[in-house]
């Protein structure tokens, strides 16, 4: 059962790689639906794979001179700044009317990603401009601040409202690879305390996660087109807005 989890984590993490995410949101899942319980071990592992898959990813995207820091370090800064806010709101405000706007939010950038498919990708790598970079700073404060609040991670956003400023889909993703580490990061430190599992376990599932990500970024790097990590994102969004709507129907 082992052996099959870490092939279906390593497939995960091959994907997510792709598309300059983590890959938290099938770890947890994978890891309960084996057997492990949630606190101890599920939520924590979670967290630990999801930041290597996506530091993996940053690894290959930074010595391929793909991510941008003058616009990442910032959009990481804010998103930080906004987890932190997210975390201490949440109590103030009831979790539907949260999921509503966060859903809402999820399907205006479906959207407007789904009608960027026609639009021709631009080869242009400059830098955002500072007036859109001031709105993508904006929009990851807002994400981050909402997604906290409910407790989910909004790094998935990222990339369409980058993408939506006529940002390039493969430097977005890169960008949102390395915001994704920083907030794991983030999130494992105040979690780490809690894992109480096995480290044959820990170290298996972290080789196979990590090897999955690296050859999920290569692949992005060298045979992704910009219209697959699109359509990928749009069935991202559709399958995280069935997941928070679902309860409240």
């Amino acid at each position: 059962m082992t052996l099959l989890l870490g092939f279906l984590m390593f497939l995960v993490s091959i994907v997510f790689a792709m598309m300059g995410l983590g890959g938290g949101m099938v770890h947890m899942p994978l890891l309960i639906w084996f057997g492990h319980p949630l606190k101890p071990v599920a939520q924590p592992i979670a967290l630990l794979l999801n930041g290597l898959t996506a530091l993996t990813a940053t690894i290959t995207y930074a010595r391929k001179s793909m991510i941008d820091w003058q616009v990442a370090l910032p959009m990481a800064g804010v998103t930080l700044a906004g987890a932190l806010l997210g975390g201490i709101s949440a109590k103030y405000i009831p979790n539907n009317i949260l999921i509503i706007l966060f859903t809402a939010v999820i399907f205006v950038v479906l959207v407007r990603t789904i009608l960027s498919l026609r639009s021709k990708e631009t080869k242009d790598f400059s830098d955002l401009d500072k007036k859109y970079l001031v709105i993508a700073m904006g929009a990851a404060l807002i994400i981050a601040f909402i997604s906290s609040m409910i407790g989910l991670g909004g790094g998935s956003l990222l990339v369409p409202v980058l993408i939506w400023l006529s940002y390039p889909t493969k430097r977005a993703a890169a960008i949102s690879s390395f915001l994704v580490s920083v907030s794991s990061a983030s999130a494992l430190a105040g979690r780490i305390g809690n894992l109480h599992a096995s480290w044959t376990l820990v170290i298996f599932l972290v080789v196979v996660v990590v090897a999955g990500a690296a050859i999920g970024s290569r692949l992005m790097v060298t045979k992704i087109k910009p219209e697959q990590i699109k359509y990928g994102y749009s069935l991202f969004m559709i399958a995280i807005a069935v997941k928070l709507i679902l309860p409240l129907v």
